[in-house]
């Protein structure tokens, strides 16, 4: 593997080789990810049969990926594709760096690192690159990682919250309900964005606040603008999401009171659902 990504960093060799390269070291990832699935399978089967499961893998007798110094010139060498002015070579990079923190192993490896390059290139990427797509794939693989390393992760999640791009939105919300209340710094972007954007970043946003349990009730004003949402669902997500904080909700009980005329049904009971919750705890 070493070999494929130094090629890919190259930058005298033909871009078509150094992608084909990226794409054979991503096709190496996936390989490495089914065989242990197919591994957690068989200890499944093991133990459904009345047998201890095998400490040893069955599969994996050579891994793929690299141990030592080996693998830490393969981080090198991804730091440097991350960098590549090709737009091809950067998203491929991110694959594979995604690839990576898909597998608990590896990315322990990353984590454990002590100067954590390669993880800080990745929350750069996400906010520095100049086209959306590597930002959201970088954002993407960064919820990969959740809920590790917050310190790092968690201020690039609040300044992707932030992108006008709504898929970089979503995926920054989606990762960020990952680290639960240690997203709270976090809460100021959530609090801005929560009643923008289109019913899937809304519905994103209301999750992450969730995930902050009480710490996030400072949004719970600007949740209640989404009860007059064009989107029943969006409606329906700001109700229960009131619901959830219970009594912390009480100021918004007008709000909700209001939407107990809705014209969709649902979005009817999940007020009443949220009413009984703020007001009874039932």
């Amino acid at each position: 593997m070493r070999e494929l990504t130094d090629h890919a960093t190259n930058f005298e060799a033909d871009v078509v080789v150094r992608v084909a390269s990226l794409d054979v070291v991503e096709d190496l990832v996936v390989i490495r990810k089914k065989f242990i699935e197919f591994e957690s399978i068989l200890n499944k089967l093991d133990v459904l049969a009345g047998n201890a499961p095998n400490p040893n893998p069955k599969l994996i007798t050579h891994d793929i990926i690299p141990e030592g110094n080996e693998f830490k010139e393969i981080v090198q060498d991804l730091i440097m594709v991350l960098s590549d002015p090709n737009l091809r070579i950067r998203l491929n990079g991110l694959d594979i760096v995604e690839g990576f923190l898909s597998m608990p192993d590896i990315t322990a490896r990353i984590i454990n690192e002590k100067e954590l390059f390669l993880f800080r290139k990745l929350a750069s990427v996400a906010t520095t690159d100049t086209n959306l797509m590597v930002k959201y794939a970088a954002v993407r693989a960064l919820g990969r990682s959740a809920p590790l390393k917050p310190e790092i992760a968690v201020p690039v999640l609040a300044k992707c919250l932030l992108e006008e791009d709504l898929d970089i939105r979503i995926a920054a919300a989606n990762a960020l309900k990952k680290y639960g209340k240690e997203g709270l710094k976090a809460l100021p972007s959530l609090e801005k964005m929560i009643a923008n954007g289109d019913s899937d970043s809304r519905i994103a946003m209301m999750n992450a606040a969730v995930s902050l349990g009480t710490d996030g009730s400072p949004t719970l004003g600007e949740v209640a603008k989404n009860l007059q949402s064009e989107e029943p669902k969006v409606r329906i997500k700001a109700a229960e999401t009131l619901g959830k904080f219970g009594k912390l909700s009480e100021a918004q009980i007008p709000n909700l009171q209001k939407s107990l005329n809705d014209e969709d049904s649902n979005v009817r009971n999940a007020v009443s659902s949220a009413l009984l919750k703020i007001r009874f705890g039932s």
